[in-house]
């Protein structure tokens, strides 16, 4: 969940679930060359919850994909057409799954490839055997979609799920960036050689939205609001004028604190060398 307020101890707050991030790296299929590098995004975002979801709505995860989409395409010069933009009402568990569907196969369709998948909205667990009842763990984390029913447990994506899904992108190299409450869980689930997983807090931790301090006005998801700056140049930590995934990954992991002390963001990388977007 993640919880939205001017500060993270404030009383009476609302909880909410926050986002997930996922990033990978894929080729175009009209590429010129099979052996160039391109890369492609899934972007997600969901405020507006269908009713069957009991948490409630949140105010900033849609605005968290749309920032995402200009970072990417807008400032970053991504091809437009290679990027898929899913919020609020469009952001189903079906179109998502399509969505990771299709980057499975721009992964596949050339093994130089990036492909990014960007999740923003609530998250959550549920006992293994009322989600994913194959006994690995004790509790299975997920991400709710827009229509995801958190009574009937429908509509929802687990951490299995999603590493079955990723099983498909062959050798892409893969970015998994998870700014959800309970997102840390992923990690065991999810991580793997050839992935780089950053997540917005631990796997019993909880995350915020719209948080105020000092000057600091936060309109995102406080883990993507810390992401966005990295990437625009805060993260640069060895000066050389790039800003690695891995860059912002550790950027945003001590700046979450400056605004949520007690929330600890948290980076797993089984990539060689350093991702870019």
């Amino acid at each position: 969940m993640r919880v939205s307020g001017r500060a993270p101890k404030i009383t009476g707050a609302l909880l909410m679930t926050v986002c997930v991030m996922v990033l990978a790296i894929a080729p175009s299929q009209s590429a010129g060359s099979v052996h160039e590098e391109l890369k492609f995004a899934l972007l997600v975002g969901v405020s507006d919850y269908d009713p069957v979801c009991t948490y409630g709505d949140l105010k900033y995860s849609h605005k968290d994909a749309i920032d995402m989409y200009d970072l990417l395409v807008n400032e970053n010069g991504w091809n437009p057409s290679n990027v898929i933009l899913l919020y609020n009402e469009s952001a189903t568990a079906e179109n998502i799954l399509d969505g990771i569907s299709w980057l499975s196969a721009m992964c596949n369709s050339c093994p130089r490839s990036t492909a990014l998948i960007f999740f923003s909205g609530h998250g959550s667990f549920f006992c293994d055997n009322k989600a994913v009842r194959n006994w690995d763990e004790p509790v299975d984390e997920c991400i709710v979609p827009h229509d995801g029913d958190s009574q009937w447990i429908q509509n929802i994506i687990f951490d299995d799920v999603m590493r079955e899904q990723l099983s498909s992108f062959g050798s892409a190299r893969t970015i998994l960036i998870l700014d959800a409450c309970y997102s840390g869980g992923f990690i065991e689930d999810v991580g793997a050689e050839g992935r780089l997983i950053l997540t917005s807090c631990g796997e019993r931790e909880m995350c915020w939205e719209g948080v105020e301090t000092g000057k600091v006005r936060i309109q995102n998801g406080v883990f993507t609001y810390c992401l966005l700056e990295a990437f625009r140049g805060a993260g640069d930590m060895d000066g050389d004028g790039k800003v690695s995934v891995e860059e912002a990954g550790s950027y945003a992991m001590d700046r979450v604190r400056d605004f949520t002390p007690d929330v600890q963001p948290e980076m797993f990388d089984g990539v060689k060398g350093e991702a870019y977007i």
